[in-house]
């Protein structure tokens, strides 16, 4: 991993308004057993390539619709004849919040695995870790990387940054139980989808915010990472970015101040920079595959709702960010329909980058 200075100074299918020590630290042998979303916008799956509306239910599970549903950006079909591998560990806690916890899925064998730590979407008011894709997450086992799905906090308890700091502290918690749980400190990658991808894109070109002389040895973790990949995500959260670049999109879908937590009103500026990985990336960062469910030419839906859902997905962001990285002569991929960047999917492209020597 890339060493930085420590700085002390990302929306999901938002398409509605909207750190301490564990409560017990995981003992013993790594071989020990263990909402709704609210956008309605169509993508194109980064995992397969396929289109598919997917309801999430309160119980976790999915189904499909011919509808116009509400699409996640981060998963893709389940074949119904794959059974999900249970958690090593379930409902794990990683911070003092209500919805501070996680799954952890090891890797059998000796010796220490990769891990990728994957954020759900749902525009920080639903979704939950159980969204991790069945195939997605049996190819990354398969491929011998330990995985991680983690849950955090929604804007209606606490707005952001909240949610950003809980995707820290979860970070920081994995690798604080590397010895137990078999993790490769230095082999992490994330992936997500829209508010999920814009936390993955925080961890991913933040400085890194470990605190060496925290009393919390969680704390004192390096929150860097190997990769980054994501669905639909927004690299800035600049509003004014928003409506400068995204196609039709001329004013904001929600307030502002709704989303993020800052006093005064007139810090609100410095506090979206603070979270937008297009303002935080600088050379030496990790690389990054991002998926989009629409061509750079597409027309805006003429449905307003769905076209709200399309704008703020758009591949636009991704392209600007790979704009960026390209100028830091940094390594970036930018996936939409007809461009596969090389990669079949975010899935490989975080195989190659954790697994490959």
């Amino acid at each position: 991993m890339s060493s930085r200075r420590r700085d002390t100074s990302a929306m999901s299918r938002s398409c509605t308004p909207s750190c301490c020590t564990p409560t017990a630290r995981i003992a013993g042998s790594r071989r020990a057993s263990s909402a709704t979303p609210a956008c309605a916008c169509t993508s194109r799956c980064a995992w397969t390539g396929t289109i598919r509306p997917t309801i999430r239910r309160s119980s976790g599970r999915s189904s499909t619709r011919s509808t116009k549903a509400e699409l996640r950006q981060d998963e893709e079909p389940t074949p119904m004849n794959q059974s999900r591998p249970k958690p090593t560990h379930s409902d794990v806690r990683y911070g003092p919040r209500t919805r501070n916890t996680l799954d952890f899925w090891e890797v059998p064998g000796d010796g220490a695995s990769p891990l990728a730590l994957y954020i759900h979407g749902g525009g920080f008011v639903g979704g939950s870790k159980d969204g991790i894709e069945t195939s997605v997450l049996r190819e990354l086992l398969g491929a011998g990387i330990a995985v991680a799905a983690m849950n955090y906090t929604f804007v209606t308890e606490r707005r952001i940054p909240a949610a950003h700091h809980d995707g820290r502290r979860a970070l920081q918690f994995l690798r604080s139980n590397a010895d137990v749980w078999g993790i490769d400190k230095a082999s992490v990658g994330a992936f997500g989808g829209s508010a999920g991808a814009q936390i993955c894109m925080y961890l991913g070109y933040h400085a890194d915010m470990a605190d060496p002389r925290a009393d919390d040895p969680v704390e004192r973790e390096s929150t860097r990472l190997t990769c980054v990949a994501t669905n639909g995500g927004q690299t800035t959260r600049d509003f004014d970015w928003w409506m400068e670049h995204l196609p039709g999109y001329d004013a904001p879908h929600v307030p502002p101040e709704s989303m993020f937590s800052v006093e005064p009103v007139s810090e609100l500026r410095a506090l979206m920079q603070d979270v937008s990985a297009l303002s935080l990336v600088t050379a030496g960062d990790p690389p990054i595959c991002m998926s989009y469910g629409m061509r750079p030419d597409d027309p805006v839906p003429t449905n307003r709702a769905e076209a709200v859902g399309w704008q703020v997905h758009h591949v636009i962001f991704g392209l600007k960010f790979k704009e960026r990285m390209d100028a830091l002569g940094m390594e970036s991929h930018v996936r939409y329909p007809g461009e596969h960047a090389g990669y079949a999917s975010n899935a490989a492209f975080l195989i190659e980058k954790l697994t490959r020597p």
